[in-house]
């Protein structure tokens, strides 16, 4: 039998009831390349102090971002999460299947300042390198 969930109602405000999802929110920076390697080699460090923040994680169809040298970003989720200082466009969130997510835009939309919304882009599996540039 298969089994039933509660659908998200569309609503102006999201509530802590909402954020049913376990995720990390990483931040990306750079470090030196391995010895005899060119490539880029990059580091993933959790923004939260315990790694896991509680997310509601949406998944959006067709929506576009302009990131201002007239590329476009295509958004496959909408992540919203807890107050969080240190999002921004170098911040990537992890899914409990191993998803990475790169953050295109993150807005604090709330007038109470409680959320965040991030605009992301699917990159791949956490397992292959190729998803973390």
């Amino acid at each position: 039998m298969p089994s039933l969930e509660r659908m998200k109602r569309k609503r102006r405000r999201v509530c802590i009831g909402d954020l049913d999802s376990r995720v990390r929110v990483l931040h990306r920076s750079q470090v030196p390349p391995v010895a005899g390697s060119v490539d880029a080699a990059f580091a993933f460090q959790p923004i939260a102090q315990d790694g896991y923040v509680w997310a509601m994680i949406e998944t959006v169809d067709g929506r576009t971002v302009f990131d201002g040298v007239a590329n476009d970003r295509r958004v496959t989720h909408r992540v919203t999460v807890r107050n969080l200082d240190d999002v921004t466009s170098a911040t990537w969130v992890l899914l409990e299947d191993g998803t990475r997510l790169d953050v295109v835009l993150a807005e604090r939309f709330d007038e109470r300042g409680e959320f965040v919304r991030m605009l992301c882009d699917a990159r791949g599996s956490d397992a292959k390198p190729a998803s973390a540039r």
